[in-house]
């Protein structure tokens, strides 16, 4: 009877044994069980440890005679083995980490924990594969060793809003901006009532910052945040929020980029586009702009719209030349602006004429000073001759005769028109003592007057006006760059007007964008133009960025006979440039019939690729940035 139960108690120990011997083979890890001699013999290693390694029990007999050290990468094999002797004699169990070969020609990262067992000198061992975390922590300190290298190097700051806690954490650069420490703590109610953000900025940045912890995915604001010494900065903040697993807004993560720069150029490109190119006065739209802004503010002051029209200015061009006649209209533009005040609006609006608005005067005061400028710009000589420039004015009064742009326009120009059925070379106000014969010539004279302005004057700077515009109005920039080369179409008799973006790398120019009126022939053959090619052109033309060919029947190169080839009959191009360096290519081409563009145009169409090259810049800059965040 005792004989039986210690059978099946021995039974009984046997399928325990068996079980915790199915459990060993089985586990995820390798488990050994290595002597403590010099090269820690393997007595035991379970399935883990040979499908961590690859190697099968009898590669590890054979090829490394059952000697675990080895198996350890032979860099690491001091370290290992002087880790362990120094740890079991201390403490009796050791823990490190280490490589180990594996049959094919990896090496594995492995976390070793092991103790001695009783006074048998032999040591369990178990080993734990470690590598992919060890690849995920190498591949997170190389992020963040990037990280620190480009926030180091970036003048950019990059930061992240907390929202639950309230705080945000700015990266180093904020100091070095602005000179003094950022705000980290309660940002929702301190923030805004810093000195450091300008006043009228406050409500566009709170709005942002409401919308950020409403949870709206993207948000991009522009304000103004003083430094140390006072001095405001213009700055882009662009924050991308992220959430939690429920979807619930927990951090905004983004950039604050100084813009200031771009702000000075942008508001130079404005003034540029607000400017005759000629008289640096203002242009036809940028004057009725001005002068409608300045109606609204006033109120019963009586203010004086004068147009001023050079008088035959025609035979002046035709007689002495286009230069002489340049040159009467620069002197002009000099005397009204020696003749009137800083506050008071002058503009060119047509080839021979311009208007000034005079607030703040009576009408004898405006009569007065039209008398007076037509005796200074009688002192213009014509070309050193002894023949003088006279002109004849046209004045309306506000509120008396209109209280509006458009009306005001009207009288002073009817006014004109009595002028010049006087005898021309004099100044007169409105009045409404018009006899009905009179009253029918000055509609054939308006009417004339409006074509012969249509055709007659190129506005160079209402097309950078408008061109400013249209990019400047929407963040769609593909969108408003289509409507920009259609307009240009039409301003400079283009069949097919064109962007081509410039690839440094490639060194070629690729179509990008393009407004085309024709089918044109060979398409696959157009979209790129090598670097080299377009600089041959311009060594052609003799100039840096423009190349000009009116025709190309007079083009007796391999050149002219290709644009032939395509029918192009006219043709222009400016590399597009920003900051010095160039970013593409404008050109323009008719296929119809051949056109003289002006000095005028030439320098209009300079200009808007400059316009164009800095939009677009900032286009693919905000793009990057959007994919960053």
């Amino acid at each position: 009877m005792l004989k039986g139960k210690l059978t099946e108690a021995q039974m009984q120990l046997l399928r325990t044994s068996r079980q915790q011997s199915a459990l060993l083979e089985n586990l995820p890890v390798g488990v050994l069980c290595c002597k403590n001699d010099s090269s820690y013999s393997i007595q035991y290693m379970n399935k883990g440890f040979l499908h961590m390694t690859g190697y099968t029990e009898k590669e590890i007999r054979c090829t490394f005679q059952s000697e675990f050290l080895q198996l350890i990468c032979p860099d690491d094999r001091k370290y290992a083995e002087t880790t362990i002797r120094e740890q079991l004699a201390q403490y009796g169990k050791a823990e490190l980490e280490y490589r180990i070969l594996c049959a094919n020609g990896e090496q594995r990262w492995v976390l070793d924990q092991r103790s001695t067992i009783g006074t048998e000198g032999l040591c369990g061992c178990i080993l734990v594969d470690t590598t992919a975390q060890k690849e995920e922590s190498e591949q997170l300190r190389l992020n963040l060793e990037r990280y620190k290298i480009i926030t180091d190097q970036s003048t950019d700051i990059i930061f992240e809003w907390n929202f639950a806690e309230d705080t945000v954490y700015f990266s180093p650069n904020w100091k070095k901006k602005f000179g003094f420490e950022p705000l980290q703590k309660s940002v929702t109610h301190t923030l805004l009532e810093q000195g450091h953000i300008f006043q009228q900025d406050k409500a566009k940045l709170k709005r942002a910052m409401q919308k950020a912890l409403s949870g709206t995915s993207f948000l991009e604001v522009e304000v103004r945040i003083a430094d140390s010494q006072g001095s405001y900065i213009w700055c882009r903040i662009r924050a991308s929020t992220q959430y939690d697993q429920d979807g619930s807004p927990i951090r905004a993560v983004g950039m604050l980029t100084d813009i200031s720069e771009d702000k000075a150029q942008r508001q130079q490109l404005l003034e540029q586009a607000q400017r005759d190119s000629l008289t640096q006065l203002l242009n036809k739209a940028a004057t009725e702009m001005q002068v409608t802004a300045s109606l609204a503010k006033a109120g019963d002051t009586s203010c004086a719209l004068m147009i001023i029209d050079l008088d035959h200015f025609k035979s002046v061009n035709d007689r002495f030349g286009h230069l002489c006649g340049d040159a009467v209209l620069t002197d002009t533009a000099v005397a009204l602006k020696r003749m009137f005040r800083v506050s008071d609006i002058m503009g060119r609006i047509g080839g021979d004429e311009f208007l000034v608005f005079v607030p703040d005067i009576d009408p004898q005061a405006a009569l007065k000073k039209a008398h007076q400028l037509l005796q200074k710009l009688e002192r213009i000589q014509l070309n050193n001759s002894e023949q003088h420039l006279s002109c004849s004015i046209g004045i309306s009064l506000y509120p008396t005769h209109a209280e509006n742009f458009s009306d005001l326009y009207r009288f002073a120009d009817r006014a004109l028109y009595q002028v010049k059925r006087s005898g021309r070379a004099d100044a007169a106000l409105y009045s409404e003592t018009f006899s009905e014969q009179a009253a029918e010539d000055l509609s054939v004279h308006e009417e004339r007057r409006i074509t012969h302005a249509d055709r007659l004057y190129v506005d160079s700077g209402q097309l950078l006006q408008e061109t400013f515009r249209l990019l400047g109005s929407t963040a769609d920039i593909p969108s408003a760059v289509s409507k920009v080369l259609e307009a240009l179409s039409r301003w400079f008799h283009a069949t097919h007007i064109y962007i081509w973006e410039y690839l440094p790398q490639q060194m070629v120019y690729r179509e990008a964008f393009e407004w085309n009126e024709l089918e044109l022939p060979n398409p696959q053959q157009r979209n790129v133009l090598h670097c080299s090619s377009m600089d041959a052109m311009l060594d052609v033309a003799g100039s840096d960025v423009l190349f000009c060919c009116e025709d190309t029947d007079a083009l007796d190169t391999e050149l002219g006979r290709e644009l032939r080839r395509q029918g192009v009959s006219s043709l222009m191009k400016c590399v597009m440039t920003d900051g010095g360096q160039r970013v593409g290519l404008l050109g323009c081409e008719s296929h119809r019939r051949q056109c003289k563009w002006t000095q005028e145009q030439k320098k209009a169409f300079r200009q808007i690729s400059d316009l164009l090259a800095v939009f677009l810049t900032k286009y693919h800059q905000q793009e990057k940035l959007k994919q960053i965040l």
